[in-house]
């Protein structure tokens, strides 16, 4: 198993951990440069034991979403199903968890894996690409840089287990503190959805 403690490290070995299911969804809008408190923190990938507290982080994303947008449900309902899930989505797909800590404490998290897909319009590198599905850090590790360097040893896991050219992630349009960070670590717009409510005329 490896460890870093500093930005763009690279993965060692394999981990299949990790899941298309929840979107590319953000909890921080870090920016570098990485301060103190982010360089203090070991990234690794994820472990059996790591699992109430990586629960614990989902739930609280998705309770952050929910607060944001009318579509999400209580985290609380289906963290422990939703996070079975993931393990088995990111098992079929090449994917990787990593977490980062500090004196034991769970400071944030990263996953994600590798979306493959055939659309005849589309170039062959827009059809093979990394996904990050979820990425969380605690409060108390946000501002400091360590999304990205959570973002940064996920995109290079992935990149070594498919020669991929594009790392993408999906975020709610609300969301715009985690647009502006995103944006901050180099990712731009692709796609944008559009919705609006089904307008039924009155009988």
């Amino acid at each position: 198993m490896w460890t870093t403690k500093v930005p763009n490290a690279i993965a060692s070995e394999r981990t299949i951990i990790g899941s298309p299911l929840s979107h590319g969804r953000c909890f921080d809008s870090a920016p570098p440069p990485w301060s103190d408190i982010a360089m203090n923190c070991v990234i690794r990938p994820y472990a059996q034991t790591d699992r109430p507290a990586a629960v614990a982080a989902l739930s609280a994303l998705q309770e952050h979403e929910r607060a944001i947008h009318d579509t999400r449900l209580p985290g609380s309902e289906n963290s422990e199903a939703y996070f079975d899930q993931l393990l088995g989505e990111l098992s079929a797909k090449a994917g990787g968890m990593f977490v980062a800590e500090q004196s034991g404490r769970l400071a944030g998290l990263v996953a994600g894996f590798i979306e493959a897909y055939d659309v005849l319009l589309e170039t062959s590198d827009s059809c093979l690409y990394g996904y990050c599905s979820d990425i969380y850090v605690e409060p108390a590790f946000r501002g400091t840089g360590l999304a990205q360097m959570l973002l940064d040893v996920l995109e290079r896991h992935l990149a070594a287990e498919a020669p991929i050219t594009r790392f993408r992630i999906n975020v709610l349009a609300v969301n715009r503190i985690a647009c502006r960070g995103y944006e901050r670590a180099g990712f731009v717009p692709y796609e944008i959805t559009y919705e609006r409510i089904v307008r039924r005329q009155k009988s």
